[in-house]
């Protein structure tokens, strides 16, 4: 039997300069890992909870994967892009996988172009 358990950490209530709807992060904590949910549009805005959500899984808590949902990211920036490379190697200082999970449309293309889906694991 799998459980879940979902804590909404916080919603950015800042807009970005695209107008971006706020950003929603939510962390579930599956029986074999946790996965870390943003919706909206993954930029700058949400540096802060991203990286304090991470933080957290990777220093404090016992799991030893880490998914990130991108089902409901429409957009991503440059910023998005280096706050994932950073994750990726605190994540290997720290012995954790990263996994990045229902990528598609533009997020998707965008990782192709740079290069990320050779550099992380990615899942549907």
């Amino acid at each position: 039997m799998i459980w879940t358990f979902t804590k909404t950490v916080a919603s950015c209530a800042r807009f970005d300069c695209l107008g971006a709807v706020p950003v929603k992060l939510e962390v579930e904590y599956q029986k074999e890992y946790a996965v870390i949910k943003l919706s909206g549009k993954f930029t700058y805005a949400a540096r802060k909870l991203f990286t304090d959500a991470y933080k957290e899984l990777l220093y404090a808590s016992p799991y030893t994967t880490i998914h990130i949902d991108f089902s409901m990211i429409d957009y991503l920036d440059s910023a998005a892009l280096g706050m994932l490379l950073l994750l990726k190697e605190r994540s290997e200082e720290s012995g954790k996988q990263v996994i990045i999970t229902n990528c598609s449309g533009f997020p998707l293309d965008l990782m192709n172009i740079a290069g990320f889906t050779r550099i992380f694991q990615m899942a549907n």
